[in-house]
C-alpha cells in the first residue's frame, strides 16, 4: 500500500493490488456527490472507503477537478527504521507475531501490538505470513522415504508442466467485541476455530501453474450469491468435485491443448471416492499420483493462497456478498508474474527435501511474496 493512502475498512482494490482509487471512480465519486447524495449514501452504494469519497466530494463543486495523484506525505511511523528490521527479523526467526509482539513490548523498549508486527511483516522487503504446524504433527519415515524419492526423481524437470489444484476454506465471523476477523484454513484441518457469529463461509477451488491461473470457483458449502445466508448448507461431497474437475478440464485444456501436464491434487476423500473416478474416467485426467502426502512445501497452490491473505489484510467486509467480492477482488490483483515465480523455486526446494532427507523445508508454513 502507498505511504499516506487510508485503508478503509471497505475501501476496493485499485489498479496493482493497492488501495488507491482509479481516476474513473474518482469521478464516480464527484458526479455522484453533485446529485446531493450524502458520503454515508455514497459509501453505501459504491463501498468505496469514506476518506477517499470525502477528499473526492470536497471538489464537487469546481468545474474541472484535478483528478490527478499528489504527493502525500502520510502518516509517520512511531517506529525507528531499527526498530522495524528487529520486528522483521524475529519473524524470521520463525516466531509467531504474538510472541514476537509480547517479546519486543517486554525486552525491546518498545510498546507494539500482535496486528501491527503482522503489517510489518507484510510491508518488509520479502512480506510473509507464517501458519503454524501443530508441534504432535511429525513426518512418518515412510512419508520421508516417499518425499525423498520423488524429489530424487523429479528434481530436474519439476513444476512448469505441474498444474497446482486446491481449495481452500475461507471463514469471516464477528468476535466478541462486534468486529469482522478472518480464519483461513484448509479443508482437511477438522472443525473450525473461529468463536463468534458467522457472517460467511465459503470454499473455493482454483488451479494455478506456471503461465496458468484460473478463475476461483466457489462450490459447497458456500452461499450462493445475493441470498443473504452465511453458508450454503450442505457440505462439500463427490458430486461437486466431479462438477469442479469437469470445469478445471476445459481450462487446463486451453492451458497445454497437447495435454502434456500432470495435475498436482491432495487426497481427500472426494477426489478418490469410487464415484469420482468412475465420472471422471472418460476425462483420463493426468494426475500426478507419485505427489507424496504431507508436501505443503512443493505445492505452489499453497503460497499462492498466502498472497491471498496478504492482499485481504485490513479488509474488512460486513457481509456475504461483500466477503465473496473482496476475495475476488484480492484473487484478481495476484499477478501471473509472481505465480511464475513460486513455481520456478520448486526444483530448488526439491533439492532441499534431498539434503534434509525427506524433512520439512521448514517446522512452519512459510509463505513468501517473491
Amino acid at each position: 500500500m502507498s505511504k499516506g493512502v487510508k485503508k478503509g475498512p471497505s475501501q476496493p482494490l485499485g489498479q496493482n493490488g493497492n488501495r488507491r482509487l482509479s481516476l474513473a471512480e474518482r469521478r464516480e465519486i464527484i458526479n455522484l456527490r453533485r446529485t446531493k447524495l450524502t458520503y454515508k449514501a455514497i459509501n453505501e452504494r459504491t463501498g468505496y472507503g469514506m476518506w477517499a469519497i470525502r477528499h473526492g466530494g470536497g471538489m464537487a463543486h469546481q468545474i474541472n477537478p484535478d483528478l490527478s495523484e499528489k504527493p502525500r506525505s502520510g502518516r509517520p511511523s512511531k517506529f525507528t527504521a531499527k526498530q522495524r528490521r528487529a520486528v522483521v527479523r524475529a519473524g524470521a526467526n520463525k516466531r509467531r507475531p504474538g510472541s514476537v509482539a509480547r517479546s519486543l513490548t517486554r525486552r525491546g523498549g518498545m510498546t507494539i501490538s500482535t496486528s501491527t508486527v503482522r503489517r510489518i511483516w507484510a510491508g518488509a522487503k520479502t512480506p510473509y505470513c507464517r501458519c503454524k504446524i501443530s508441534p504432535q504433527r511429525r513426518l512418518s519415515d515412510i512419508n520421508k522415504r516417499k518425499r525423498m524419492d520423488f524429489s530424487m526423481r523429479y528434481s530436474p524437470t519439476a513444476a512448469h508442466p505441474w498444474a497446482f489444484l486446491d481449495g481452500k476454506v475461507c471463514t469471516l465471523y464477528e468476535n466478541g467485541v462486534g468486529q469482522p476477523n478472518y480464519e483461513w484454513r484448509r479443508i482437511d484441518q477438522g472443525s473450525s476455530v473461529a468463536s463468534g457469529k458467522l457472517i460467511a463461509r465459503f470454499f473455493v477451488y482454483a488451479v494455478v501453474g506456471h503461465n496458468l491461473k484460473s478463475q476461483l470457483i466457489f462450490t459447497a458449502p458456500s452461499p450462493k450469491k445475493g441470498s443473504g445466508e452465511a453458508t450454503g448448507g450442505r457440505a462439500f461431497n463427490s458430486s461437486d468435485y466431479i462438477e469442479l474437475m469437469r470445469t478445471i478440464d476445459k481450462v487446463l485444456h486451453a492451458w497445454r491443448p497437447g495435454g502434456q501436464y500432470y495435475i498436482i491434487r491432495d487426497r481427500a476423500s472426494q477426489h478418490t471416492s469410487a464415484a469420482s473416478e468412475e465420472a471422471l474416467a472418460p476425462l483420463n485426467l493426468p494426475i500426478l499420483e507419485a505427489f507424496p502426502p504431507c508436501s505443503w512445501d512443493i505445492n505452489c497452490i499453497e503460497h499462492v493462497w498466502a498472497q491471498l491473505v496478504n492482499l485481504l489484510e485490513g479488509r474488512r467486509p460486513t457481509t456475504a456478498d461483500g466477503f465473496r467480492r473482496v476475495i475476488l477482488e484480492s484473487w484478481e490483483a495476484i499477478s501471473q508474474d509472481t505465480i511464475n515465480k513460486i513455481v520456478a523455486k520448486v526444483p530448488s526446494r526439491l533439492k532441499k527435501i534431498v539434503e534434509l532427507r525427506g524433512e520439512w523445508i521448514s517446522s512452519y508454513k512459510s509463505f513468501f511474496t517473491l
